[in-house]
């Protein structure tokens, strides 16, 4: 973006720099923050995508793959609504997973006009390495917590993660 005239600038002096939210890494809003800013930066999504071979280098692509490796063949209309974009972009995204063989569009079974969009055999591959990439990472990652604490963390991260979503 590039910076505006200096007479569309306020001043710095006249603006509060300053965080509305605690400035305190170690509160539960803190560490919320964190949990979510690590796990969607570009950093992590592009080491994962090395180390499994991912074939295109773009993150909305590799996501699109994610989210059919969690959920299944799906509408693209859903998977736009997974990766929080428009329609126009989903058919974007599933023309380069298409055009590298890793997702097949299948007639809809539930709908005469309808299509989804469905792993293929190459790509179901893929999104299992993806998978144990990434469970190997939280193997790693708890692997000095005694059992009870990983049990308690999936306990409670499940218990928020309900919560959060009546909620919403």
């Amino acid at each position: 973006m590039p910076r505006p005239p200096a007479t569309q600038l306020a001043h710095v002096d006249a603006v509060d720099l300053s965080p509305v939210a605690s400035a305190d890494p170690d509160d539960l809003l803190g560490i919320l923050e964190r949990m979510i800013r690590q796990a969607n930066s570009s950093r992590l999504r592009r080491g994962l995508m090395t180390e499994v071979g991912f074939p295109i280098d773009d993150i909305p692509t590799f996501l699109a793959l994610n989210q059919l490796s969690l959920h299944g063949a799906m509408r693209p209309t859903d998977l736009a609504e997974g990766l929080e974009t428009g329609r126009a972009n989903v058919t974007k995204i599933v023309a380069r997973l298409v055009g590298v063989g890793l997702v097949e569009r299948v007639a809809d079974p539930a709908d005469q006009r309808g299509v989804i969009l469905a792993l293929t055999a190459p790509g179901r591959e893929l999104a299992a390495r993806v998978v144990a990439a990434q469970e190997r990472t939280i193997t790693e990652t708890t692997a000095d917590w005694p059992a009870a604490d990983v049990d308690a963390f999936r306990a409670l991260t499940r218990r928020w993660v309900e919560g959060w979503s009546e909620r919403a």
